[in-house]
This record gives structure tokens, C-alpha cells and sequence, in this order.
């Protein structure tokens, strides 16, 4: 692996894993603190927009922002990390791929799993279900950029 190759690889791996440092942390927050910190993005949003229901636009924000782009995100740095780190391997960068998405998910569910034992808090299929669409898609728009690459060099090449 070359050092440029080499160096953007590590810079994934630990954004991947402050990432995911912020999902289990952030799952051990009681439900006051989570709802406090998820309520002053929504807040700052609100001067900006007016929503005709604040209760749903407050549990959208929260929903959309805490659960699905935050573990979408760690899913995004994750793949990054395996694509980088892959080129040249012997495995296809699919599979690499696949434990990426299968790291994420894991950690998304860890997160749900934690806050069964935290006051106020409770973990949901339904949570459970947004963290993994979140890491589904940007898993699959790594893997589609990847693909588009590919065959991009492929066309050019023949």
C-alpha cells in the first residue's frame, strides 16, 4: 500500500471509530440528556423553519439525524476504510464491503441493546430498523461509486 493510500485509510479508520465512539457514548445517555441534545439541533432548525407539528418535527430530527445519519455515516467512513484498504487484496472489495456494513449494523443495534438498561431509555425494532437503513444506504452508495468507478476504468481501458 502506498503512503498516500496509507494515510487516507487511517484517517477513515479513526473517524470510523470516533464514530462509533459517539453511537455507544451517546447510548448511555438517559433520555433527558439525549432528548436535551437532540432538542437544541431541532431548536437552531426551527428559527429557520416553522413546522406545523413541533412534536413530530422534533422526533424526525431526532430519528433522522441521531439514528439514521449518524450510523449512516459511520457506515459511509467503515466501507471508505475497507475499499481503501482493500485495493490489491485477494478478497473482492464486495465482501470487504459486506463487513463494513455487517461492522455497522452491529454497532447500531449495540446502541439500541445498551439503552435497555438506561432510565428513560428503550431500545426499538423500529430504531433498530432506522439505524440499519442509514447504514444500508450509505454502505450501498459506497459500494455504487465504487462499481460506477470501475466500470468507468474498465470502458476506458479496453
Amino acid at each position: 500500500m502506498d503512503k498516500k493510500r496509507k494515510i487516507i485509510t487511517i484517517v477513515f479508520l479513526a473517524i470510523t471509530i470516533a464514530l462509533t465512539l459517539t453511537i455507544i457514548i451517546n447510548a448511555f445517555f438517559p433520555e433527558n440528556v439525549s432528548a436535551s441534545m437532540s432538542n437544541s439541533i431541532s431548536d437552531e432548525i426551527v428559527k429557520v423553519y416553522t413546522p406545523t407539528d413541533k412534536e413530530k418535527f422534533y422526533t424526525f430530527v431526532r430519528k433522522s439525524l441521531g439514528h439514521f445519519l449518524l450510523n449512516g455515516f459511520n457506515a459511509l467512513f467503515a466501507s471508505l476504510t475497507v475499499m481503501f484498504f482493500s485495493k490489491g487484496r485477494k478478497l473482492h472489495r464486495g465482501i470487504y464491503l459486506l463487513f463494513a456494513l455487517a461492522y455497522s449494523v452491529v454497532v447500531a443495534a449495540t446502541s439500541e441493546f445498551i439503552q435497555i438498561f438506561v432510565d428513560g431509555r428503550g431500545a426499538t425494532w423500529k430504531d433498530v430498523l432506522i439505524n440499519s437503513a442509514g447504514c444500508l444506504l450509505f454502505a450501498f452508495i459506497v459500494g455504487l461509486v465504487y462499481s460506477i468507478k470501475f466500470y468507468v476504468h474498465e470502458k476506458k481501458t479496453a
